[in-house]
């Protein structure tokens, strides 16, 4: 028999609930928005919340970033790494679960990079579905670089 959750897991159902009660943001109209990049470090990740959607900000390490170049893309939906960043050492992408919208949160120190606590879905250092139920890879949100340190989301 199983004794009581961790707060991890407590943690986790909130975040689900939390997630799926709120749902994506609703379409509205976006304006762009500048974000610093300053102050994370590589192998760490950083969760901002743009127009109430959440976007989480990898800063990948120079082994993260070989790994991911030679690795197969999953097949389940195939996309090279660099089809999926415009610049190597920063991930952008949206923080939702392809399956079914729940938060996805940033990994340290594990061999995975995100994973969605609802239903378990694991990504990898570039954002790509490798098990679990979600269908796709997920998202990367219109951005541009802003200088060195700075991103700016823009509308699509």
């Amino acid at each position: 028999m199983s004794g009581p959750p961790s707060s991890l897991t407590r943690r986790a159902a909130l975040a689900c609930l939390t997630g799926l009660m709120a749902g994506r943001a609703q379409a509205r109209p976006e304006t762009a928005a500048r974000v610093s990049l300053a102050g994370i470090a590589a192998g760490r990740a950083k969760v901002v919340t743009r127009q109430s959607a959440r976007v989480i900000i990898r800063h990948r390490t120079g082994t993260e970033i070989e790994a991911m170049r030679q690795a197969d893309p999953p097949s389940r939906d195939p996309a090279r790494d660099q089809d999926r960043v415009q610049n190597p050492a920063w991930l952008i992408i949206d923080g939702h679960c392809t399956h079914a919208g729940c938060p996805v949160w940033p990994l340290q120190s594990s061999a995975y990079a995100f994973r969605c606590f609802c239903h378990g879905s694991i990504y990898d250092v570039s954002g790509r579905i490798l098990r679990g139920p979600a269908p796709r890879n997920l998202l990367v949100p219109d951005y541009r670089f802003d200088g060195p340190d700075h991103i700016l989301f823009t509308d699509p």
